[in-house]
Formats: C-alpha cells, sequence, structure tokens
C-alpha cells in the first residue's frame, strides 16, 4: 500500500477498467465497409488500443471508470482531478502512519461545476491522502459524443 509513491507527486491510479468499449466491432466494420466475422478479435483489440490512445491524448475517460488520486502526505485545497469528466466523488481516505484507513466527511469538500476539480473546505492532514472518483462521459457508448467515437474509427 505504501511503496506506490516514486516521489512526493500525487499518483494516479486506476482502479477498474470500462465494462465496454466507445464503439462496437460492427460500428467499425460498418465503417471500414468489411463483412464477416473473421476480424472480430483484431477489430476488438485495435479499439481498446485506439481508446486508450485517444484517453491518453485527450487526458479524459471516455467511458465509466474509477481512478485514485493518492497524495503523499499532503493535498491542496483545489486539486485537478485527472482523466476527468467526473462524474462522482467516491471517496476521500487518510490513511495514517500505521496504515489505519479513515474516511474524510464528504462534508468538508465539493465537486467543481466543470467536474474536473475537488475543492476542501477542510484541507485534510495525514500520512496519505486517497481521492477515489469515477470519471468518464458514461457507462453506455451513447454518451460518448459522436466526434470522439469518429476520430476512434480513424485510428
Amino acid at each position: 500500500m505504501f511503496g506506490i509513491f516514486k516521489s512526493r507527486k500525487p499518483e494516479l491510479i486506476k482502479l477498474t477498467e470500462p465494462e465496454i468499449e466507445p464503439v462496437t466491432a460492427d460500428e467499425v466494420k460498418e465503417f471500414l465497409r468489411i463483412s464477416g466475422d473473421a476480424e472480430n478479435s483484431t477489430i476488438e483489440d485495435l479499439i481498446k488500443s485506439a481508446r486508450i490512445e485517444a484517453e491518453k491524448y485527450m487526458k479524459a475517460s471516455l467511458i465509466t471508470q474509477k481512478w485514485r488520486l493518492a497524495y503523499c502526505s499532503s493535498t491542496e485545497m483545489e486539486v485537478d482531478l485527472p482523466m476527468g469528466p467526473v462524474s462522482s466523488i467516491d471517496s476521500v481516505k487518510l490513511i495514517d502512519k500505521n496504515g489505519d484507513e479513515t474516511a474524510f466527511s464528504a462534508s468538508n469538500y465539493y465537486l467543481s461545476p466543470a467536474k474536473y476539480f475537488l475543492f476542501f473546505d477542510v484541507l485534510p492532514s495525514a500520512k496519505f491522502i486517497y481521492i477515489d472518483y469515477f470519471a468518464g462521459y458514461g457507462e453506455e457508448a451513447d454518451n460518448v459524443p459522436q466526434i470522439i467515437k469518429t476520430a476512434l474509427f480513424t485510428r
């Protein structure tokens, strides 16, 4: 648990993968005018690869995923949450030097209207601070903007 920190910078950890991809093999095959199912496995691998590269480039989650932003000892009053848009804050956990975990009250923080920042009313203090949150356009492929889905076809 404590060995994740390589520096004082916060560490971003993906806790869950998306349950689906933003486009299906059938959509890609229609776009590329491919018939038959012989290439489905390859197309599905390419879709996943394209999604991962798009998310890195955009610094955003396309389909809902759970993330952890882990701090060593302190954070700022305003925290930039990478890989948004953030749909909800799952928890803020404080871990003491013995590894004991305490939930930081949700009344002490709030998500910005833009859904990319967490603001603390009270600054948390602990050996480690874990901010767990859900980010993405939604759990369904239809929630991903069409322009992004179209860009995935061309990658």
